[in-house]
Formats: C-alpha cells, structure tokens, sequence
C-alpha cells in the first residue's frame, strides 16, 4: 500500500509539471468567492452545462443573468456583458470543480436515460398488451 501511495504521488507531481500547473498559487478569499460562484451556478436548475472534451473547456451559461463561466486549463473566467473576470487557480482547487462539473454531467445524464429507459418500458408494456388483447 505504501508503494502505491509513493507511486501515485509522482503520477501527480509528473502530471501537474506537464500541465504547467501554478502550482505556487496560494487560495485567497478571491479563489473562494470564484468557487462559491462556480458551484452555486452548477447547482442552479436552469444553468445549461456544456462541456469541450477535446478542449478540456467546461461552461457553465445561465441565460436569465447572462452569465458565462468558463473552466479551462488552470483558470476561471466568470463573463457576462458588463464585464470579464479571469482567475488563475491553482492545480488542487481545479481538479475539485472538474470533478464537481463531471459529476453534475453524470448526474444529469443518468437522470436523462432513467427517464428515456422508463418511457421504454411503459411503451413495451403497452405492446405487450395490445398483443395479448389481440391474440385472446
């Protein structure tokens, strides 16, 4: 178990130094504000999430305040049409709202085929029905 945590530790290292991570950001009350307005706009039921996999771009756009927030590769714009603000974060705080963004794309996906796989099953039943009322 020790090896592997060693193992894993380097994985990281080795990822943040490809990446070209600032890793010398320190979190400031700036970094937190950004954070609560990402996860308060990923929790909002009318935001529209968008994701750029090829990119590595995840968007977040909210139509009634005209609001864009923009997850890319170590930074966070927040944009609507009085103004831009781009943040610079740190490796830590940009890996934990990719995965709260992935996590609410997964959410809403498996909702979307529970749903499309109920209304699959009601429409077979009904099938199955007409058949056995035709058949006796």
């Amino acid at each position: 178990m020790r090896i592997f945590r060693k193992f894993k530790f380097k994985i990281r290292k080795w990822w943040k130094t490809i990446n070209d991570s600032p890793s010398t950001i320190k979190i400031t009350k700036m970094h937190n504000i950004a954070f609560t307005i990402f996860r308060i706009a990923l929790k909002n039921p009318k935001s529209e999430l968008i994701l750029m996999p090829i990119a590595s771009k995840r968007i977040i756009k909210i139509d009634k305040q005209d609001l864009y927030i923009k997850l890319e590769k170590f930074s966070i714009s927040i944009t609507n049409h009085k103004y831009n603000y781009m943040i610079e974060i740190p490796y830590d705080l940009y890996e934990k709202l990719v995965k709260m963004f992935d996590n609410k794309i997964d959410n809403n996906y498996y909702q979307e085929e529970n749903q499309m796989l109920s209304q699959l099953e009601m429409g077979i039943e009904n099938v199955l029905k007409t058949i056995m009322k035709d058949n006796g």
